[in-house]
């Protein structure tokens, strides 16, 4: 690295270090990085404009592509179970994230009345869940929505965590 590059990469470093709590962005404001009040209803639409059946369809290709899919449960209790999640996933979101009340899909169901093809699923995902649901809701968003996800970013990351890690241990 030449000398002018690294007083270059020097002042970047130095004007990237922030001394306050919140950063400023290039425009002189704070970005949030929680919801705000008003975020609400665009949030919601965003969620009801997630597909369910195709965010399912995307998960199953991807696993089948990574080789992860070896489970001895069927195909369509897989998906099914993959469905399933994913609703109650969006659901979770639409209620304020991992710390709502929804809960997790009902067991009663067939052929989810055991907890094989939701665990089988989890595996299946293998991290693919929160992939799939963040590339649904930036393709559902418009370019004004870019700091909505930037807010609701780490609550769907915690959502997701906190049910995967929910279903884990409804199987033990």
């Amino acid at each position: 690295m030449t000398s002018s590059s690294r007083r270059a990469y020097d002042d970047v470093g130095r004007d990237n270090r922030h001394e306050g709590p919140s950063p400023e962005s290039a425009f002189g404001r704070s970005l949030a990085e929680q919801p705000l009040p008003g975020d609400d209803e665009r949030w919601d639409e965003l969620l009801s404009d997630l597909d369910v059946d195709d965010l399912t369809a995307t998960l199953m290709s991807r696993a089948i592509a990574s080789g992860s899919h070896s489970s001895p449960v069927a195909d369509v209790d897989l998906r099914q179970a993959a469905r399933l999640s994913f609703q109650t996933l969006i659901d979770n979101l639409r209620t304020g994230g991992c710390s709502s009340s929804t809960p997790m899909p009902a067991v009663s169901e067939t052929p989810l009345a055991r907890p094989g093809p939701l665990l089988a699923a989890d595996r299946l995902a293998g991290g693919h869940y929160l992939t799939v649901l963040w590339e649904g809701l930036v393709g559902a968003a418009k370019h004004d929505d870019a700091e909505l996800l930037i807010r609701h970013t780490s609550e769907v990351f915690s959502t997701v965590v906190a049910y995967t890690l929910e279903i884990s241990a409804t199987a033990h």
